[in-house]
């Protein structure tokens, strides 16, 4: 997967998450979602987390995995960052 395809999947994956509404994500992102998505024979670990949960709004992170030294140490490379206020 080129660099262009991953930009796609992952917008894919921001355009599905950033829609839903407060109630949603305080209540499907209670532990970390981790998930794969990809093309063909390549795959990445995509991560949804809560940053912050509040009375008037959620704050929330999507990033991808990205493994680094031999797959020894991992790391999350933040794709966006998000608040959504309680309606």
């Amino acid at each position: 997967m080129d660099r262009n395809d991953l930009g796609r999947c992952l917008a894919r994956e921001l355009d599905r998450w950033i829609v839903k509404p407060y109630e949603a994500l305080k209540t499907e992102l209670g532990d970390v979602v981790a998930y794969s998505v990809g093309e063909g024979s390549e795959f990445y670990q995509v991560e949804v987390q809560l940053l912050e949960s509040l009375p008037e709004y959620v704050h929330v992170s999507l990033g991808r995995r990205v493994e680094s030294f031999g797959a020894t140490v991992h790391e999350l490379s933040c794709v966006s960052r998000w608040a959504c206020r309680k309606a």
